[in-house]
């Protein structure tokens, strides 16, 4: 009953159009065969080893383009017949030469890819190299199926000799035709063969004129086929060697079959693991073509006890590029979706496009879907979609649908996908409701993941109030009434059939009586629906401003970080600029006043009384006084060649507020050996200035820019990625030293994968701590080996 249900829910998912999308992908027989057969695995690993083979295959697809193999022929039977005894002709010989070769090209062009693509390579590692035998068969014969005249050396010399035989046969009946005393006799100067003899044509009525043996004649019988007596002789010695010559091509291919049935084997085995690669590679390009979600890491396939339902922009992948793609996540604390929504509004191609992209999933084809999208692996896919009516068993829509339902509930699993559709339809509304909820409690209670669309709005409401359901609808225009196919999370909708029926145009009073039919219940649910409605869509709309401030918030932090960033990276680089500035101004301005007091040294011999240029003079030189000269200071300072500090004076590293001694100067390179603690740093003597003689230990250490909080309120942060050695040591003392001031008993560093350097450097300063209690890599999809979690004491 199981895979009864299994392959019925396929067929409702409309599953056999993309078995024939991946089979017109295929290049040859035995892989379309397999498309043909392919159906979704239910197990883990079975499943996670089809989504790495496609992925694969659009790596091998990436690096090597697509690779075909029409070049391989069904050779099955004559790979057959050559195991039992039978002799092939040439152009069975070629056909299976050309598959052996295009067996080693796939080969060896996914053997060169062998580090990027593994599974792959396993398999092409189970194609024989059958090189020899290629090379065999193409040796003796050729494109077209004859033997060569080198497949051996008597065979060259034989053919020689039967064409030195016919042509004597040949010139010997050309003369015979063109003697004078008969010519009138020849219907025609061709000469034919006949019965495997050459002969000439004859008018049937003068035939006396040409005696010799007769092998036929035309269909009106005017012409007669004759062979002349004088040329019987030579032609028996044409057909002798005729003869020796087909017993030798016979000998040479009855050795290349013998050859073929030896190995037969190996070549259907190289034929089947050819076929299983193009089988891969036939997903790999239809999920190309579907745009599917590149699985590099397998993250959207995952076990269904520790994932979510998640489905990001889902396309139904046999709709066209412009339909409206569905959202969808399904929390793991609760299994049951109910969709509301008007007729064709979209409920039923939803859930068509979950379930078929669940089967689609679990047989290896990367579905169309954006990141971050989750597919639980299930252990069974059931349906209940469309008019399930049964005119052979005289079973009505509705008691179809209940035999279906129970035959899903009987085999269905926490672990099952269930998809039900107008589920409490085709019967009293009433009743239809009641049992829509009862059976919707059993599958909710069961964690079975089910997805359900109905038309009550009892239904809805049920699942409003219960913890292990949530509501989404379909929704139509507001304006235009017309389907929108956008679903909303966390709302229920109605079928809007009054609405609709009144845009349409129905009278008022119909209308008018519709709405007094209604129930008072139908109206309480309503009023309550559309208030829940109204407060979700408030919620939904404040959330989409708080996104969208976040993602300013955001954008602004990031350009806030990368601005701070430069100043850092750049600092050397603006006090140079601001260096440069400073001195350029100094000058033009001293060369202004030198000017000004050049002028009113003049101005003596002039008419101007002497105390005013005095006075005028006396104000240059203050004005000089004045300049900031102190910022050409510091330029000099900062570009000289020469230290004011002595060796095994105290300084502290500017940038970095770290004190140590230094131990030796360069004064060619302009650096300086600075012993810090255990550690000795070289660095750029510009870096480093005197200071009072202060403890190491009480030295405050700034990283301030370096810590980044995480979510957890009492977790930090370092990162020391693209600092040196010495300097990645200091400055991991010095951020425990900061967290244990704080009594921060969990910390993070992050150094990087690269070359594993700063990781090695960072354990080996951590396994020498005295505050570390443990330390190990952070989890996969966090930070890996390029992070690592610190434990203090």
């Amino acid at each position: 009953m199981v895979h009864n249900l299994k392959n019925n829910t396929l067929l409702l998912l409309d599953y056999p159009q993309i078995i024939s999308e991946v089979s017109k992908l295929t290049t040859f027989y035995a892989s379309r065969e397999k498309a043909a057969n392919m159906i979704p695995k239910y197990v883990e690993k079975e499943v996670t080893r089809l989504q790495i083979e496609t992925e694969e295959a659009r790596t091998l697809i990436d690096l090597e383009g697509i690779i075909n193999l029409r070049d391989i022929k069904d050779i099955s039977e004559e790979v057959k017949r050559a195991s039992l005894g039978s002799t092939l002709d040439g152009i069975q010989l070629i056909d299976i030469s050309n598959t052996v070769n295009s067996l080693l090209t796939l080969k060896n062009k996914i053997l060169d890819h062998e580090n990027k693509i593994l599974v792959l390579s396993d398999i092409s590692r189970n194609i024989p190299d059958l090189s020899f035998l290629n090379y065999m068969i193409n040796s003796k014969i050729d494109h077209n199926g004859l033997v060569k005249d080198s497949a051996n050396p008597y065979l060259k010399q034989l053919r020689s000799r039967l064409r030195e035989s016919y042509n004597r046969v040949i010139d010997e009946l050309k003369i015979y035709i063109n003697k004078d005393s008969s010519h009138e006799a020849i219907q025609d100067d061709i000469i034919s063969i006949r019965n495997d003899r050459l002969v000439i044509q004859v008018k049937s009525n003068l035939r006396t004129q040409k005696p010799g043996i007769v092998h036929g004649a035309s269909n009106t019988g005017m012409t007669l086929f004759i062979e002349p007596y004088s040329t019987v002789e030579l032609c028996n010695m044409w057909r002798e060697l005729v003869l020796e010559e087909e017993r030798t091509v016979l000998l040479i291919l009855h050795d290349l079959t013998e050859q073929v049935g030896v190995i037969a084997t190996d070549i259907l085995i190289g034929v089947e693991n050819a076929s299983e690669i193009d089988f891969i590679m036939a997903r790999a390009r239809y999920s190309e073509l579907l745009k599917g979600f590149r699985n590099r890491n397998h993250e959207i396939v995952t076990t269904v006890q520790s994932s979510k339902l998640i489905l990001n922009n889902a396309r139904h992948p046999l709709l066209a590029d412009d339909s409206v793609p569905l959202s969808l996540n399904m929390d793991k604390s609760w299994s049951l979706l109910v969709i509301t929504g008007p007729n064709a509004g979209g409920k039923t191609v939803a859930l068509k496009t979950i379930g078929l992209l669940a089967a689609m999933n679990q047989v290896g084809i990367q579905v169309p879907v954006d990141d971050g999208s989750l597919l639980p692996i299930f252990d069974g896919i059931y349906a209940d979609i469309g008019d399930q009516q049964s005119i052979e068993n005289a079973a009505s829509t509705f008691s179809s649908h209940i035999k279906n339902i129970t035959n899903i509930w009987k085999v269905a699993t926490s672990k099952s996908l269930v998809l039900l559709d107008e589920i409490g339809g085709s019967t009293d509304p009433e009743e239809g409701s009641a049992i829509a909820q009862a059976i919707l409690e059993k599958f909710s209670h069961a964690g079975i993941v089910t997805i359900a669309t109905t038309h009550h709005k009892s239904v809805a409401a049920m699942a409003e109030e219960s913890n292990h359901m949530r509501n989404a609808s379909f929704i139509l225009d507001s304006t235009t009434l017309k389907p929108t196919y956008s679903m909303i999370f966390g709302m229920s909708g109605n079928s809007s059939a009054i609405t609709v029926a009144e845009k349409l145009g129905l009278p008022d009073e119909m209308l008018k009586s519709a709405k007094q039919k209604l129930s008072p219940q139908s109206m309480v649910i309503d009023k309550w629906l559309n208030n829940m409605n109204a407060k979700t869509t408030e919620i939904q709309n404040t959330r989409n401003e708080i996104d969208i401030n976040n993602d300013m918030i955001k954008n602004h932090r990031q350009t806030i970080e990368s601005q701070i960033q430069y100043l850092i990276e750049n600092t050397d680089q603006i006090l140079q600029s601001t260096h440069n500035t400073a001195k350029k101004q100094y000058e033009t301005i001293n060369s202004l006043l030198d000017q000004a007091k050049a002028i009113l040294s003049w101005a003596q011999y002039s008419d101007e009384p002497k105390q005013h240029i005095e006075k005028s003079l006396q104000e240059i030189s203050d004005l000089k006084d004045v300049i900031p000269t102190s910022l050409l200071h510091l330029y000099r300072n900062k570009n000289s060649s020469s230290l004011d500090i002595d060796v095994g004076s105290e300084v502290i590293i500017k940038d970095l507020d770290v004190i140590g001694t230094i131990t030796s100067y360069d004064k060619t390179q302009n650096k300086v050996d600075m012993k810090v603690g255990n550690i000795t740093l070289n660095i750029e003597a510009h870096r480093v200035s005197a200071t009072n003689s202060i403890p190491l230990e009480k030295v405050p250490v700034k990283y301030s820019y370096n810590f980044k909080q995480t979510f957890d309120l009492n977790s930090f942060e370092l990162d020391i990625r693209g600092l040196r050695g010495d300097e990645a040591k200091i400055r991991i003392d010095a951020f425990i030293d900061k967290s244990l001031e704080n009594e921060l008993q969990q910390i993070r560093i992050i150094h990087g994968k690269g070359t594993g350097i700063l990781r090695n450097i960072v354990r080996e300063t951590l396994s020498n701590h005295f505050i570390v209690r443990e330390f190990k890599p952070e989890i996969d999809g966090v930070g890996g080996h390029g992070s690592t979690m610190v434990y203090l004491r």
